[in-house]
């Protein structure tokens, strides 16, 4: 039930940023920047990690 809450609760936050976006810059604008974003954050997170665990290692 949290696991349901808290995911129902990220994808309104998601849904909501979008479509301030897409007042503001148009759908396509929108989809294009928050893409861009959300991998730009993946790989910093991912880099984060890797670098995490090279510490655990060696």
């Amino acid at each position: 039930m949290k696991v349901e809450v808290s995911l129902f609760a990220g994808l309104l936050v998601i849904a909501t940023t979008l479509l301030a976006r897409a007042q503001i810059q148009g759908l396509e604008g929108a989809l294009l920047s928050m893409a861009v974003e959300y991998s730009f954050r993946g790989v910093r997170a991912g880099s984060r990690i890797l670098h995490s665990m090279s510490r655990w290692i060696g």
